[in-house]
Parts: C-alpha cells; structure tokens; sequence
C-alpha cells in the first residue's frame, strides 16, 4: 500500500514538472517570437548602406543571437562596404552564420514547394532573405578568388529546390563560376574539369538544367505569379547563354539570344556593346557602351568594363586624348578600389598612343602593384597579367624608338653612352618578350580568345596581339590567319585578319606578299570608317615598310602622318617637313662636327706615324709621334667650348639646332607638311606658337605652343620635334623602370 501511494505521488510530481516545464517552454517561446517579430518589423525597414544598419545589426544580436537577421544586417552592410579581401572576409564570417542559422531554424520551410498561394506567402520571405544571403556570400567568396566556396555555397541553394529563387539563380550561376574559372583545373579548384573545354562545357549544361527547371517550376508557379513574370524568369538564362555563344564565337546562337533579349527590354547594355564589339560593329559598340554607363545601377566598387572599352575605342578612332580624360577621371575617382587595376591598365594604353611613353608605363607599374579585385566580371587574374606584360613589352620598345627619334645626329654611334642605351634597351625588349611567350604559352585559351583577335575575353586591342605573337613563328601565324579569312564567321574582322598577314609576310621578308595583303585592307569597302583610323594607319605603316623606293616610302609615311600622327615617332619611317620661320641655326652644330673630326684625325695620324715608327720607316722621337694627337685635341676643345657658347647664347637657335637632330627631314619640296612657326623670349622662356599644314597648306593637321624654360633649353628642340606629331610631352628622358613580372603558376593563380 505505501509503495502504491509513493508510486502516485511520484507520477502527480512528474506531471506537475511537465506542466511547469511545457508553461514554461510557452513563455520563453512567446517571448522570443515577440523579440523576433520586433527584430523582423525593424529589419525590414534598414538600408544596407546606412551608417546605423551596422548598431542596428548588434542590437539584433543582442537580443537573440540564435536568429539568422542580425547576421545577416551585419554581413549586408560590410559586404556593400567592402573594398579588399579582409572586408569581403569580415562579410563572409557573418554571412556564414545566418546562413547556418537560417538552414537550422527553418529548413522545413526553405525545402517548402507549392501551389498553395497561403502556404507558399507563410514561407516566402524565408526563401528571399536565403537566396539573398546566399547571393551576397557566393559573391564575396568569388571576390576573394575562392570559387570552391562559392560553387559549394550555390549547390546549397540549388539542393533546396526553391521553385523560385529570386535575385539568385543558383544553376546560371553555377555555369558563370565554370566560365569565369575555365582557364584552372582540378588541381587548383577541386569543382572544376582539366580543360578549357570541358569547364565550358559545365557552364552549358548548368544553362540547360536551368531551362529545364524553369519549364518544371513554371508548372507550379502558374497560379502564384502572373505568366509575365514566369517567363521573366527564362531571359536570365538567356543573358547567360548569350554570353557563352559569343565567347565560342558562335555568332548565328549569339544573335538568336541577344535578339530575344533585345526584343524583351532585358539585356545587359555591356555585354550586348561587347558582342558588338567582336563582330567589328564599333558604332554600335560604342553606342551601348554610353548606354551602360547610363543604365548601371550597381551600388558595388567593381570594375566598369565600358571604361575601359570606350577608352580602347577611342584609341581605334585615332583620338587616344579622349580616352585619357575619360579614364583619367575614372582612375581618380576608384583609387585603390575594385577597378582601379585595370582602369589603370586602359588609361596606360592611352597614353601610350599618345605617345606619352614614361606617363603611360607610370600607370602600367600602378597597375601591376595593384591587388585588383576581378568584381562583377569575368575578367581574371590571367587576362590582367597578360595585359601588363603587354603593356611593358610594347612601352620598352617604344622608349628604344624614342630614344632614336631624339637623337638621331651622323655621330650618334661614335658616343658609348649610346651603345650602352642600344644595348639596355635590347636586353630589357628581349626579356619582355620572353616573357610574353612565356605568357602566352602557358595561356590554354590562346587559340579562341588571343589569335582571332577581337574575341570576348581579349583584353589586348589588336594592335598589341599582332605586335605580341610577331616573331613566335610568322609562317605558323600566317597559316592560321588564313585559316580565320576562310572560316571565321565576322566579315567585318577579316580586313584585320589581312593586316595581320601582311605584318607577318613582311617579318618574313616577302614585301611583295605584305603589300598585296595591306592593298587588301585599303580596298575594304568600309576602310574609311571613323574607327578604322588605328588600322588605317599601321596598314600605311606596313606599306612604307615594305616599298624601296624612297618616293613611295614618303608618300604612305605622309599618310599614316596625316592618319594618326602619334604613331610616326616610334617607327624606323623618317617624316618630312618643310620648315617656315625662324629657321637660321647658330653653326654651332657645324663647329661641333669639326671638333670631333679634329680630334679623330689627330687620332688618326698619331696611329700612322706610331706604326711608321715601329715599322723603322721613320727615325723620330715619341713626342713626335705624339704632338698631332695634342695639337688636335687641344683644337678640338677649343671648337667645343666655342660651340657651346655660341649654343648656350641663343636658345631659340639651339632649339631649331636641337630640332634638326631629331630623326626628322627638312626639306623644300612642295609636296610635304609644312611646319609654321614664330619663336619670341619672354624672361626666362622661350615661347614658340606653331602651326602644322598638309601638303596643300589649307588644313591644319597640328596647331600650339610650347613654352620652354631657358634652364631646360637643352630638351626644347626635341619637345619641339614631337609637338610636331601632336605628342605633348613635358620632358625628355624620364623612363620609370617597368615592373618585372612573373609567369602565373597554379600556386600563385589564387
């Protein structure tokens, strides 16, 4: 009996704590649903870009810290913030805790799909605030070149199966992580295949299984969301597959998606001026490029690809001085954030058709010491290398060039300083290009993006490519170019296809073969397209390059002159003015040239009486021997001093003395530029106004003034010779060393 009254009491003790508990449990429920509710009524409400989003955040957590928004407040605002790989990983920490969280409280309700409109709005806002979350982390993961977290983050969107997945698309994607990542391998990036091929591959099948899906999901969504909005969703997709068509360079699948997108009003104004772009429509290109800019909405620091095409345009159409003032405004404005690489990299090659060489390698060596977030594109760290080792090989060849232009006197090779430059010049253009080739054979994609040169991800103009793969075997080029004038699908690029055969053929020596492939250029129907002007120019090059006859060569210089003027100074041509002005040198030239002839033959007589000596030709002392090379050591110092003298008294005539050793030729033929200038002393400068004429003397090709300071006089002659080409430079000889690179390795890749 006492064991049975026990055995009661016992059982009536449990369930009043049961009671208790269950009570309990209630309470502290109720209370955390009313905390959370009143966390969701705020959270609803922040901006990511708010100052106070970040207190709000901690004060979320403080309130409950097993719930997944004040992470998620906390890991918006720092992703928005974020400009460099620790504040992307400052992001990414809270990220990955809301996303635990979130997937730990609510997993019943993210794997929810139905057509019950009540119990599809009860689970709603959970799958938007984890396609949103998920979004933001996949990104920040692809921001700091970690694409393994990235594709593992989609695949847990993609496994949930939200049948819609707003702002995300986890399977369009996935198939951008493959195609942004397609140059690595497995070994690198455990997700990826081992070919270019096969990664480009996976990015097409994740686009199929998208539009399957989309066919799946518009089934259960049809009576949630009006039709318009279900085949919304397929123009994502299609944005993605037209830009996989264009890189393959499959034109006819391109247009079928771009015209969809087109016609829907939902298209990337980039992307589209990009494919615009590759098939050689340049207006248009350049029309929808200015139209990114307008459209671009994109509250990210990220690289604006339009910058740097429009700049690449510019330099197309002959005005490279538009591209410097677009760019260098642009370059200013994201200094030190995602962008500011490879701004820096379109405002170099800017500068460079300046003919600004020591400005535009400046900016190269920004480029190259910059640790440039590849955001928002699929433009990568590999292109990015390519593009600098570009830039530097094709600058140092440039300073060689103007470095000849500027000294260009019948002595030159009598002084060893000069040797020693020849030689350092060649040294350091031999080891760029080495290490281009060693760039470009390490590239597994040349064969698709560099040689068909205007393919998507060519971020070098066309111009540099040929200047990059001239000489890695001219024959094995001129086989595939001729392979790309048969089977390429863009006829607007096949007038570049024959420039490039022309500069081979006339590497390999056969001028007759350059001139008939440059003749074909010149004979394109739409050669005097306003941004054919880079193209016209160096075609007019290669012709003068290839004609032996002196007469020729000065009517196709006069032509690229007159073309694209910037481009003359660091070739091997010799323009030809004619000079009308104050044009009476000083001789102090001339007394230069005495001294050293002076000084050799006193050199030289010295050596013969020695020799005659030696011989028992002749019987005299050695002071004998000796006193022709004093005596004319002695007049040779003597002229010298005298020279400079005369040159150091008046500037404006050592300025036009300076002017005619420039690799330049003055003369009074008729049929050549004319040269218009007047030259006063203003204090301590010299001020010269100059106007340049064509041939005709009707219109102005070039037209300024140069002032130079009495204390500089010695680079007046020589800035003089470049204002000639519309090349303003501010001082002669300032050469920046490049930056030296190394080839890109599977470790250092990431």
């Amino acid at each position: 009996m006492n064991f049975q009254i026990k055995s009661f009491l016992s059982l009536r003790l449990l369930r009043a704590i049961f009671i208790l508990c269950f009570w309990l449990f209630q309470i502290v429920t109720f209370a955390q649903s009313s905390i959370r509710k009143g966390i969701e009524d705020d959270f609803r409400y922040l901006d990511y870009e708010d100052e106070k989003t970040l207190e709000k955040a901690r004060g979320f957590i403080r309130a409950d810290s097993t719930y997944y928004i004040g992470y998620m407040c906390s890991g918006g605002f720092k992703y928005f913030r974020a400009n460099d790989k620790l504040g992307f990983g400052l992001a990414i920490t809270d990220l990955e805790k809301a996303m635990y969280l979130i997937e730990k409280d609510f997993d019943a309700q993210l794997r929810t799909r139905t057509s019950d409109i009540y119990k599809y709005l009860s689970v709603n806002q959970y799958h938007n605030d984890y396609c949103e979350l998920a979004f933001w982390l996949e990104k920040s993961y692809q921001n700091i070149e970690n694409p393994q977290k990235s594709y593992e983050t989609l695949l847990r969107v993609r496994d949930r199966n939200f049948q819609i997945e707003k702002g995300l698309e986890s399977l369009n994607s996935l198939a951008w992580i493959y195609h942004r990542n397609r140059m690595y391998t497995s070994k690198l990036f455990p997700f990826l295949k081992n070919t270019v091929e096969e990664n480009v591959s996976m990015a097409y099948k994740y686009l199929d299984s998208s539009l399957i899906k989309l066919k799946r999901d518009g089934d259960l969504n049809a009576g949630l969301f009006a039709n318009s909005f279900i085949d919304q969703q397929y123009l994502y997709t299609y944005h993605y597959k037209a830009i996989l068509f264009d890189y393959s360079l499959e034109i006819d699948s391109a247009n079928f998606y771009y015209d969809e997108l087109i016609r829907s009003g939902y298209y990337s104004s980039n992307n589209y001026a990009e494919f615009k772009l590759v098939l050689g429509e340049f207006d248009e290109a350049d029309k929808y490029f200015h139209e990114a800019e307008d459209r671009d909405g994109s509250r990210e620091k990220q690289t604006r690809e339009y910058f740097y095409m429009r700049g690449t345009l510019d330099v197309y159409r002959g005005h490279p001085e538009d591209a410097d003032t677009l760019l260098k405004k642009v370059v200013d404005q994201t200094q030190g954030t995602p962008g500011y690489g490879w701004h820096s990299i379109a405002l170099a090659r800017a500068l460079r058709y300046e003919g600004l060489t020591s400005e535009s390698q400046s900016r190269v060596n920004r480029a190259s010491s910059f640790d440039e977030l590849h955001i928002g594109t699929t433009w990568g760290q590999e292109q990015y290398t390519n593009a600098v080792a570009t830039l530097n090989y094709v600058n140092g060849h440039q300073f060689k060039q103007d470095f000849f232009f500027e000294n260009d006197e019948w002595y030159f090779w009598c002084n060893p300083v000069n040797w020693y430059k020849y030689i350092n010049y060649s040294f350091k253009i031999n080891n760029d290009k080495l290490m281009l080739a060693a760039l470009l054979a390490g590239n597994p994609e040349r064969k698709n993006v560099i040689y068909p040169l205007f393919a998507s991800e060519n971020l070098i103009n066309f111009d540099e490519t040929v200047n990059v793969i001239e000489g890695f075997g001219n024959k094995y080029f001129i086989d595939i170019y001729k392979n790309f004038i048969q089977n390429d699908k863009r006829p607007k690029i096949k007038k570049y296809f024959r420039y490039a055969l022309g500069k081979f053929y006339l590497a390999e020596g056969n001028e007759e073969e350059a001139i008939r492939y440059f003749e074909e250029v010149l004979a394109d129907p739409e050669i005097d397209d306003p941004y054919q002007k880079l193209l016209l120019a160096r075609t007019y090059e290669g012709m003068a390059l290839a004609s032996s006859k002196e007469s020729v060569k000065r009517y196709w210089t006069i032509k690229m002159y007159e073309t694209f003027p910037q481009l003359v100074p660091p070739t091997n041509l010799q323009m030809e003015f004619r000079l009308v002005g104050d044009v009476e040198g000083t001789g102090s030239h001339v007394i230069g040239i005495l001294a050293l002839t002076f000084g050799l033959m006193g050199l030289l007589f010295s050596f013969i009486l020695y020799q005659l000596k030696k011989a028992g030709r002749i019987n005299v002392r050695s002071v004998v021997v000796y006193l022709p090379l004093f005596g004319m050591t002695i007049s040779s110092i003597i002229f010298s001093v005298v020279a400079a003298n005369i040159g150091s008294g008046k500037p404006r005539q050592r300025i036009i003395e300076d002017l005619k050793n420039c690799n330049l030729v003055f003369t009074n033929a008729q049929d050549v530029p004319v040269v218009e200038f007047e030259s006063s002393e203003l204090n301590d400068k010299i001020i010269i106004d100059y106007v340049v004429r064509n041939a005709g003397g009707i219109n102005i090709l070039s037209v300024g003034t140069l002032v130079v300071p009495v204390d500089e006089i010695q680079d007046g002659g020589k800035l003089f010779a470049y204002r000639l080409f519309g090349i303003k430079k501010a001082k002669i000889g300032e050469e920046p060393e490049s930056v030296q690179l190394t080839k890109p390795t599977e470790k250092n890749k990431k």
